[in-house]
């Protein structure tokens, strides 16, 4: 019997952001093996172009528009993030029972890929039309949804009602099933196109460029590393440091006062290219020494599974994928989140390694790595949960 899935995401799938370009991958595989797929997207940004044709894509702003112009949202901001709520459910409801109806022969699946918003959402509706809910959690939801008086109920809702939960690492899956008793909890990491292997010499080197490809963020700490790079420079280390991807929406002005304070005054050792394709990260990849990311929290990060599968050393925080296993990596060199002055260390550790030459690179975990981390992997399991759900009903 055929089966179609429903996957509900807060973003649009495309090649800009972690969660939007899986959307699109995961999307266009599960369509290359047969299933049918439609990605409802939730949020409110415009909406983009795309030449997608193995899937169908349905934008809940449009439907939305018609009912909200009334709402004059800037002064009834929480009032308007209740109706929103009452409107996606129904808009949503109508056209999932639309496609049902269409293919009655067909099985029914809903997937949801951020519990604190689209996850909460499709437990809802996946409750009301009785069909089975695959929840996915993503790093906010852990990370900020899972510690917070205002978002942990939505996530214990859509846990505690789906028919199982997929986590992105053992961090997560230890504290949603400890906290919440579920009875299904599976692990699959997002996989990445895996890099080319980069074979650094141990030599010693006369000056180290640090990389990172979080972008200018609050929740990715790029403040902290702007500042660990700063002292260091300071104290005399010959260092270059290169920050790929945009700035956060709601912090743009800071960001632009940061890089403009950088750009002027340290402009021979400082570069901000902004948003860039996945070719040229992975070839910034093979010019640098260092992968730097001070992030609050990860699901499963896939700059820092591509630096490490590289064969990048690394200074970042013990959370999400690197949370596990990884305390005796030579290479990988680990403070605890929001910590900024352990990071600030690692950083300088890892810097005078690198310029006395004497950092071991432990190929065995880069190898492990690499096989964990294959597109064939994640869609092989993903694969076998879908049909155990649905086998199930």
């Amino acid at each position: 019997m055929a089966h179609t899935i429903h996957l509900i995401s807060q973003v649009q799938p495309s090649s800009q952001g972690g969660l939007e370009l899986w959307t699109a991958r995961f999307a266009r595989h599960l369509s290359k093996i047969g299933l049918r797929v439609v990605v409802y997207v939730c949020s409110d940004l415009s909406v983009l172009a795309t030449d997608e044709c193995e899937f169908e894509v349905v934008h809940l702003a449009p439907l939305r528009s018609v009912w909200e112009e009334p709402i004059d949202m800037p002064v009834w901001t929480e009032r308007f993030a209740q109706e929103r709520a009452r409107l996606n459910f129904l808009i949503l409801r109508n056209e999932l029972q639309r496609r049902i109806l269409r293919q009655q022969a067909a099985e029914h699946l809903v997937i949801s890929n951020f519990s604190v918003t689209a996850g909460y959402l499709a437990a809802l509706v996946a409750r009301d039309l009785a069909l089975p809910h695959i929840a996915m959690v993503v790093g906010s939801d852990f990370s900020r949804g899972f510690r917070n008086s205002r978002e942990r109920p939505a996530i214990e809702y859509t846990c505690k009602t789906a028919a199982a939960v997929v986590v992105k690492n053992e961090e997560q899956a230890r504290a949603l099933t400890g906290e919440y008793g579920l009875d299904r909890v599976c692990c699959i990491p997002t996989s990445i196109e895996i890099p080319a292997t980069i074979r650094q010499q141990p030599n010693a080197r006369t000056r180290i460029t640090l990389f990172s490809d979080c972008g200018f963020s609050f929740k990715k700490g790029t403040g902290v590393l702007l500042d660990g790079f700063q002292t260091l420079i300071s104290e005399g280390f010959p260092l270059r440091l290169v920050i790929y991807g945009g700035i956060a929406r709601d912090q743009l002005a800071y960001w632009k006062m940061r890089q403009e304070q950088f750009t002027g005054t340290m402009s021979p050792h400082v570069e901000f290219p902004g948003n860039v394709s996945r070719k040229a990260i992975y070839a910034a990849l093979n010019a640098a020494d260092v992968y730097c990311s001070a992030t609050l929290g990860e699901g499963s990060s896939s700059g820092r599974i591509a630096a490490l599968c590289a064969g990048l050393p690394i200074v970042t925080t013990k959370c999400g994928e690197m949370e596990s296993g990884m305390d005796n990596v030579s290479h990988v060199m680990l403070a605890s989140p929001a910590d900024a002055a352990a990071f600030k260390e690692k950083l300088r550790i890892m810097v005078q390694e690198l310029l006395n030459g004497t950092l071991r690179i432990d190929r065995d975990v880069i190898d492990n790595w690499r096989e964990r981390y294959a597109p064939e992997r994640e869609l092989s399991d993903w694969v076998a949960l879908i049909n155990s759900v649905v086998g199930n009903r």
